[in-house]
Protein backbone atom coordinates (compact mmCIF):
# COMPACT_ATOMS: atom_id res chain seq x y z
CA UNK A 1 0.00 0.00 0.00
CA UNK A 2 3.07 2.12 0.60
CA UNK A 3 4.55 1.67 -2.69
CA UNK A 4 1.12 2.93 -4.41
CA UNK A 5 0.66 5.63 -2.40
CA UNK A 6 4.51 6.76 -3.35
CA UNK A 7 3.41 6.17 -7.03
CA UNK A 8 0.60 8.24 -6.41
CA UNK A 9 2.28 10.80 -5.05
CA UNK A 10 4.33 11.15 -7.95
CA UNK A 11 1.63 11.71 -10.30
CA UNK A 12 0.28 14.01 -8.35
CA UNK A 13 3.30 16.00 -7.69
CA UNK A 14 3.73 15.63 -11.90
CA UNK A 15 0.00 17.05 -12.01
CA UNK A 16 0.63 20.19 -9.59
CA UNK A 17 4.05 20.79 -11.20
CA UNK A 18 3.07 20.76 -14.42
CA UNK A 19 0.32 23.14 -13.50
CA UNK A 20 1.89 25.45 -11.81
CA UNK A 21 5.03 25.87 -14.81
CA UNK A 22 2.00 26.12 -17.40
CA UNK A 23 4.55 25.46 -20.01
CA UNK A 24 3.22 23.55 -23.53
CA UNK A 25 6.71 21.35 -22.98
CA UNK A 26 5.89 20.09 -19.58
CA UNK A 27 2.25 18.40 -20.08
CA UNK A 28 0.10 17.72 -17.12
CA UNK A 29 -0.21 13.70 -15.95
CA UNK A 30 -3.64 14.08 -17.10
CA UNK A 31 -2.70 14.98 -20.46
CA UNK A 32 -0.40 12.21 -20.58
CA UNK A 33 -2.83 9.71 -20.23
CA UNK A 34 -4.74 10.88 -22.45
CA UNK A 35 -2.54 11.46 -25.45
CA UNK A 36 -1.53 7.65 -24.16
CA UNK A 37 -4.96 6.57 -25.07
CA UNK A 38 -5.31 8.29 -28.45
CA UNK A 39 -1.70 6.55 -29.68
CA UNK A 40 -2.46 3.25 -27.96
CA UNK A 41 -2.71 1.48 -31.39
CA UNK A 42 0.95 2.91 -32.82
CA UNK A 43 2.51 2.43 -30.07
CA UNK A 44 2.35 -1.46 -29.73
CA UNK A 45 4.89 -2.12 -32.61
CA UNK A 46 7.34 0.57 -30.83
CA UNK A 47 7.05 -1.84 -27.49
CA UNK A 48 6.82 -5.12 -29.06
CA UNK A 49 10.41 -3.61 -31.21
CA UNK A 50 12.02 -2.72 -28.19
CA UNK A 51 10.58 -6.04 -26.06
CA UNK A 52 12.06 -8.13 -28.92
CA UNK A 53 15.53 -6.13 -28.45
CA UNK A 54 15.74 -6.35 -24.66
CA UNK A 55 14.98 -10.15 -25.09
CA UNK A 56 17.23 -11.18 -27.10
CA UNK A 57 20.26 -9.04 -25.70
CA UNK A 58 19.66 -9.42 -22.35
CA UNK A 59 19.41 -13.69 -22.87
CA UNK A 60 22.84 -13.70 -24.18
CA UNK A 61 23.86 -11.84 -21.41
CA UNK A 62 22.65 -14.19 -18.99
CA UNK A 63 24.03 -16.79 -20.46
CA UNK A 64 27.34 -15.67 -20.86
CA UNK A 65 27.40 -13.51 -17.41
CA UNK A 66 26.74 -16.70 -15.58
CA UNK A 67 28.74 -19.33 -17.06
CA UNK A 68 31.56 -16.60 -17.00
CA UNK A 69 30.76 -16.24 -13.36
CA UNK A 70 30.83 -20.26 -12.57
CA UNK A 71 34.00 -20.65 -14.10
CA UNK A 72 35.30 -17.52 -12.38
CA UNK A 73 34.39 -19.25 -8.70
CA UNK A 74 35.65 -22.55 -9.61
CA UNK A 75 38.80 -21.71 -11.39
CA UNK A 76 41.47 -19.68 -9.73
CA UNK A 77 43.04 -19.82 -13.04
CA UNK A 78 40.20 -18.13 -15.19
CA UNK A 79 39.77 -15.86 -11.76
CA UNK A 80 43.74 -14.41 -12.79
CA UNK A 81 43.27 -14.26 -15.96
CA UNK A 82 39.39 -13.02 -16.51
CA UNK A 83 39.31 -10.18 -13.77
CA UNK A 84 41.05 -7.91 -14.68
CA UNK A 85 40.18 -7.89 -17.99
CA UNK A 86 36.22 -8.19 -16.67
CA UNK A 87 37.69 -4.70 -14.20
CA UNK A 88 39.08 -3.07 -17.65
CA UNK A 89 35.74 -3.58 -19.54
CA UNK A 90 32.69 -3.18 -17.75
CA UNK A 91 33.46 0.85 -17.06
CA UNK A 92 33.19 1.10 -20.77
CA UNK A 93 29.13 1.93 -21.97
CA UNK A 94 27.70 0.66 -24.29
CA UNK A 95 26.93 3.84 -26.14
CA UNK A 96 30.05 4.68 -26.66
CA UNK A 97 30.75 2.00 -29.11
CA UNK A 98 27.75 2.55 -30.92
CA UNK A 99 28.93 4.43 -33.53
CA UNK A 100 31.77 1.46 -34.17
CA UNK A 101 28.27 -1.19 -33.46
CA UNK A 102 26.43 0.53 -36.49
CA UNK A 103 29.40 0.62 -38.90
CA UNK A 104 29.78 -3.28 -38.22
CA UNK A 105 26.29 -4.68 -37.33
CA UNK A 106 24.27 -2.30 -38.84
CA UNK A 107 21.00 -0.44 -37.63
CA UNK A 108 19.21 -3.49 -36.73
CA UNK A 109 18.33 -6.08 -33.79
CA UNK A 110 22.38 -6.75 -33.74
CA UNK A 111 23.62 -3.43 -32.88
CA UNK A 112 20.71 -3.09 -30.66
CA UNK A 113 21.06 -6.62 -28.39
CA UNK A 114 24.85 -6.16 -28.11
CA UNK A 115 24.41 -2.74 -26.32
CA UNK A 116 21.69 -4.43 -23.94
CA UNK A 117 24.30 -7.36 -23.71
CA UNK A 118 27.71 -4.92 -22.98
CA UNK A 119 25.13 -2.86 -20.54
CA UNK A 120 23.64 -6.01 -18.24
CA UNK A 121 26.54 -8.93 -18.23
CA UNK A 122 28.78 -7.03 -15.71
CA UNK A 123 26.17 -7.20 -13.49
CA UNK A 124 25.03 -11.17 -13.72
CA UNK A 125 28.91 -12.15 -14.16
CA UNK A 126 30.07 -10.31 -10.79
CA UNK A 127 26.50 -11.43 -9.03
CA UNK A 128 27.15 -14.83 -9.79
CA UNK A 129 30.82 -14.75 -8.64
CA UNK A 130 29.61 -13.33 -5.32
CA UNK A 131 26.43 -15.33 -4.93
CA UNK A 132 28.39 -18.47 -5.05
CA UNK A 133 31.27 -17.23 -2.25
CA UNK A 134 29.11 -15.93 0.04
CA UNK A 135 27.66 -19.75 0.66
CA UNK A 136 28.46 -20.53 4.16
CA UNK A 137 31.91 -22.22 4.57
CA UNK A 138 30.42 -24.76 7.03
CA UNK A 139 27.51 -26.01 5.09
CA UNK A 140 30.23 -26.81 2.17
CA UNK A 141 32.27 -28.77 4.57
CA UNK A 142 29.56 -30.67 6.04
CA UNK A 143 28.77 -31.63 2.16
CA UNK A 144 32.42 -32.56 1.61
CA UNK A 145 31.83 -35.01 4.80
CA UNK A 146 29.40 -36.20 2.78
CA UNK A 147 30.90 -37.06 0.26
CA UNK A 148 29.14 -34.63 -1.93
CA UNK A 149 30.80 -34.45 -5.22
CA UNK A 150 32.00 -30.78 -6.89
CA UNK A 151 29.11 -31.15 -9.12
CA UNK A 152 26.75 -31.81 -6.64
CA UNK A 153 28.20 -29.39 -4.49
CA UNK A 154 27.76 -26.47 -7.40
CA UNK A 155 23.97 -27.54 -8.43
CA UNK A 156 22.54 -28.55 -5.12
CA UNK A 157 24.19 -26.42 -2.65
CA UNK A 158 26.09 -23.33 -3.99
CA UNK A 159 23.66 -22.68 -6.61
CA UNK A 160 20.16 -22.77 -4.66
CA UNK A 161 21.89 -20.83 -2.00
CA UNK A 162 23.31 -18.25 -4.23
CA UNK A 163 19.98 -17.80 -5.94
CA UNK A 164 18.87 -14.51 -3.86
CA UNK A 165 22.13 -12.57 -4.83
CA UNK A 166 22.18 -13.88 -8.75
CA UNK A 167 18.84 -12.56 -9.59
CA UNK A 168 19.64 -9.64 -7.52
CA UNK A 169 22.40 -9.23 -10.75
CA UNK A 170 19.42 -10.02 -12.92
CA UNK A 171 17.25 -6.76 -12.09
CA UNK A 172 20.13 -4.56 -12.04
CA UNK A 173 21.43 -6.31 -15.46
CA UNK A 174 17.74 -6.08 -16.90
CA UNK A 175 17.41 -2.50 -15.90
CA UNK A 176 20.76 -1.22 -17.32
CA UNK A 177 19.39 -3.09 -20.54
CA UNK A 178 16.20 -1.49 -20.71
CA UNK A 179 17.42 1.79 -20.22
CA UNK A 180 20.16 1.86 -22.99
CA UNK A 181 17.68 -0.02 -25.35
CA UNK A 182 15.84 3.21 -25.32
CA UNK A 183 18.88 5.44 -26.07
CA UNK A 184 20.27 3.14 -28.46
CA UNK A 185 17.15 3.27 -30.68
CA UNK A 186 17.46 7.15 -30.07
CA UNK A 187 20.31 7.41 -31.45
CA UNK A 188 19.51 4.90 -34.84
CA UNK A 189 16.75 3.48 -35.11
CA UNK A 190 13.62 3.42 -37.49
CA UNK A 191 11.29 1.68 -34.53
CA UNK A 192 11.03 1.07 -31.00
CA UNK A 193 10.51 3.69 -27.96
CA UNK A 194 13.40 5.50 -28.17
CA UNK A 195 12.86 6.12 -31.68
CA UNK A 196 9.39 6.90 -30.94
CA UNK A 197 10.24 9.55 -28.01
CA UNK A 198 12.44 11.38 -30.25
CA UNK A 199 10.21 11.45 -33.19
CA UNK A 200 7.26 13.09 -30.85
CA UNK A 201 10.19 15.61 -29.43
CA UNK A 202 10.99 16.94 -32.75
CA UNK A 203 7.77 17.54 -33.50
CA UNK A 204 7.12 19.22 -30.64
CA UNK A 205 3.99 16.52 -29.49
CA UNK A 206 5.02 17.40 -26.09
CA UNK A 207 2.35 15.09 -24.69
CA UNK A 208 3.03 12.03 -26.51
CA UNK A 209 6.37 11.96 -25.80
CA UNK A 210 5.76 11.99 -21.70
CA UNK A 211 3.06 9.19 -22.67
CA UNK A 212 5.53 6.90 -23.98
CA UNK A 213 8.41 8.11 -21.33
CA UNK A 214 5.35 6.89 -18.76
CA UNK A 215 5.30 3.61 -21.12
CA UNK A 216 8.74 3.00 -20.82
CA UNK A 217 9.10 3.16 -16.91
CA UNK A 218 5.71 1.20 -16.39
CA UNK A 219 7.52 -1.55 -18.50
CA UNK A 220 10.64 -1.19 -16.54
CA UNK A 221 8.62 -1.31 -13.03
CA UNK A 222 6.82 -4.45 -14.17
CA UNK A 223 10.25 -5.94 -15.16
CA UNK A 224 11.66 -5.68 -12.00
CA UNK A 225 8.55 -6.23 -9.94
CA UNK A 226 8.49 -9.27 -11.89
CA UNK A 227 12.21 -10.20 -10.37
CA UNK A 228 11.58 -9.26 -7.20
CA UNK A 229 8.56 -11.64 -7.10
CA UNK A 230 10.96 -14.51 -8.25
CA UNK A 231 13.40 -13.38 -5.77
CA UNK A 232 10.80 -12.85 -2.75
CA UNK A 233 10.33 -16.49 -3.68
CA UNK A 234 13.25 -18.12 -3.03
CA UNK A 235 13.22 -19.26 0.80
CA UNK A 236 16.46 -20.05 2.75
CA UNK A 237 14.78 -23.36 3.79
CA UNK A 238 13.90 -24.48 0.55
CA UNK A 239 16.55 -23.39 -2.18
CA UNK A 240 18.09 -26.57 -1.37
CA UNK A 241 16.76 -30.49 -1.27
CA UNK A 242 19.90 -30.97 0.55
CA UNK A 243 19.86 -29.29 3.59
CA UNK A 244 17.18 -29.04 6.31
CA UNK A 245 18.02 -26.44 8.73
CA UNK A 246 16.45 -26.15 11.99
CA UNK A 247 17.81 -22.52 12.84
CA UNK A 248 19.90 -20.80 10.34
CA UNK A 249 22.38 -19.49 12.85
CA UNK A 250 24.05 -22.79 14.27
CA UNK A 251 22.66 -25.98 13.38
CA UNK A 252 21.89 -27.77 9.87
CA UNK A 253 21.50 -31.10 8.82
CA UNK A 254 21.65 -32.76 5.19
CA UNK A 255 19.63 -35.50 4.15
CA UNK A 256 22.47 -38.15 3.43
CA UNK A 257 20.35 -40.57 1.37
CA UNK A 258 20.36 -37.47 -1.06
CA UNK A 259 24.22 -38.12 -1.95
CA UNK A 260 24.36 -41.88 -1.25
CA UNK A 261 24.67 -43.44 -4.21
CA UNK A 262 21.53 -45.73 -5.56
CA UNK A 263 22.86 -49.56 -5.98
Amino acid sequence: MKRILGILGIFAGWELAARTVNSPMFSTFTTTLLSLWKIRTVLYPHITTSLLHVLLGFSIAVVTGTLLGILIHESRFIELMMMPVIDAMRPIAALTMFPLLITILGLGIKSKAFVIFWTAWPAIVLNTIEGLRNVDQSIIEAANLDGCTRIQLLTHIKAPLAASMYITGLRIGLSGGWISVVSAEMLGSSAGLGYAILHYSQTFRFPEMYAIILVIATIGLLMNMGLALLQNSVGLENTSPFIRFNDRASSFGFDHNLFTKKE
